[in-house]
């Protein structure tokens, strides 16, 4: 066993006795469980995650900033989300957290990266150069065009917010186009019955933009079954619609590269896999990640906040160890089933936090199909790619 200690002040000393040493390099931080919109498909609550409304206070955020300085000790570079809720909403508050971290972590030369998912609506100018000042990346999340978006993402009044959404990702994506070294100016886009992929994709081609995730619209916490079964048709619609754009995207090389074709980052990452060697890195919850509610409680990951039994430990007094254990032997025997299956090496053992209400496991709700349905997409799409190129005069070999 080795003996990590967890902290060096503000956990009250505590040893970890844990057989790999907790040393998280991904931390997703709720620091605002809230949000200004109201949104048809929410799978966290507005950000609530099934609690009441709240933020993370002064004395719980300075606990949070010692712990993570303390766990992150041998990382040379921390990445930081703050997500699930709106952080914008308290904005100045985020701000002053992330230049304490900054100034933390740099004493002993480590650095961070720091990510804010944001609905873009409560951004200005100021805020944005604050962002781009602490050179924060921005994912916005934004469904395409005005009218796919404005059907799900509203305000708590039922106003459209697409115009300040799209309008400030446009500055910001201006802004970091001005400076070395630039942060990430990032799009989300939920996909649902109403509003499917090839819109989606349309709308940002139109736009330039190659860069983007979209995904199908999860079902809410707890969920009844009308919820499952109509996250079932989104994903179908998914399938059959990401495996009509792939194939126009890769039976036309556009000049022997990938990198030109408009698809969601998904499968992007699949093509660069089987492009060439890539590390196999494994879900890291419990492990390189870490998520911590406005509260200041512990969870494996982000997805697990909000489900109580999945609490590791709190900032006051760090992970407890035999929760820390309890939980990564929930992980193994849950991904056990991987071990046989030929996508894991594109999924990376899948998500463990499928369904945390029914434990962690990687399958609750036919993931892995899912999974690999769009794990086959991709490995044909690349494969028919791959012979176009070839047979095309004078192409450039495949590359990402």
């Amino acid at each position: 066993m080795t003996s990590d200690r967890s902290s060096e002040s503000g956990t009250k000393g505590r040893l970890v006795e844990i057989s790999t040493p907790y040393r998280p390099r991904f931390w997703d931080i709720a620091f605002v469980q809230d949000c200004n919109l109201r949104c048809a498909y929410c799978c966290t609550g507005y950000g609530c995650r099934g609690g009441p409304r709240k933020v993370m206070d002064e004395q719980t955020a300075n606990r949070l900033i010692e712990l993570l300085d303390a766990m992150s000790e041998g990382n040379d570079s921390i990445s930081i989300q703050f997500g699930t809720g709106e952080t914008f909403l308290h904005f100045d508050r985020a701000m002053a957290v992330i230049d304490r971290l900054h100034e933390r972590l740099n004493k002993r030369n480590s650095r961070v990266r720091v990510l804010i998912t944001t609905n873009g609506t409560l951004a200005d100018e100021a805020k944005l150069q604050a962002c781009l000042d602490r050179r924060v990346s921005l994912a916005f999340s934004i469904d395409g065009e005005a009218e796919g978006h404005n059907h799900s993402r509203q305000t708590a009044g039922g106003q459209p917010t697409h115009h300040l959404a799209i309008k400030n990702w446009g500055r910001y994506r201006e802004m970091i186009a001005s400076v070395p070294d630039p942060p990430v100016c990032d799009l989300n886009s939920v996909v649902t019955e109403t509003n499917r992929l090839p819109s989606i994709v349309e709308y940002w081609k139109k736009l330039g933009v190659q860069n983007f995730k979209a995904v199908p619209a999860e079902p809410a916490m707890g969920a009844d079954p009308s919820g499952q079964e109509l996250f079932q048709v989104r994903r179908q619609q998914y399938l059959e619609d990401i495996a009509r754009l792939t194939e126009n995207e890769c039976v036309r090389p556009p000049g022997g590269t990938l990198t030109n074709a408009y698809v969601p980052s998904g499968i992007r990452a699949y093509w660069e896999t089987l492009s060439k060697p890539t590390i196999f890195h494994p879900c890291g919850s419990g492990y390189s990640a870490v998520g911590v509610d406005a509260a200041g409680n512990l969870y494996p990951c982000q997805l697990f906040i909000g489900h109580e039994k999945y609490i590791l430990g709190t900032v006051a007094d760090g992970p407890d160890p035999g929760k820390v254990t309890a939980f990564r032997e929930q992980r193994a025997r849950a991904s056990a089933q991987c071990a046989a299956c030929w996508a894991r090496f594109l999924c990376h053992d899948g998500c463990c936090a499928t369904d945390p209400e029914s434990g962690v496991t990687v399958n609750a709700h036919g993931e892995c199909e899912f999974i690999r349905a769009v794990a086959e997409i991709a490995m044909r799409t690349y494969q028919a790619f791959s012979t176009a190129s070839r047979k095309a005069p004078d192409a450039e070999a495949v590359k990402l």
